[in-house]
């Protein structure tokens, strides 16, 4: 069977499944619809939320594709102040 593109979206639903990732998520992820499924459209997916399943899925295939991090990932703090005013450009 020749290969092709909704593969890719196979092997990430099957990963995400290997990886116990929550349903739900996989469908947000996917940008499946809730179809005839009501409780879906109580769940709300927001960018946040979806952040550690879609960073779990990342570093399964990085694993996979034997890709190693060359160095640990920090988040930004913010600041206690507020950004500095820019100057508006110059003609």
């Amino acid at each position: 069977m020749p290969f092709c593109i909704h593969d890719l979206r196979r092997t990430f639903a099957t990963i995400a499944d290997s990886l116990d990732i929550p349903g739900y998520a996989v469908k947000a992820l996917l940008n499946h619809k809730g179809g005839s499924d009501v409780t879906a459209g109580y769940v709300v997916a927001s960018v946040e939320r979806l952040r550690e399943p879609m960073q779990k899925i990342t570093d399964y295939v990085l694993r996979c594709a034997g890709v190693e991090l060359s160095a640990e990932v920090l988040p930004f703090e913010r600041a206690d102040r507020p950004p500095a005013r820019r100057s508006p450009a110059s003609p």
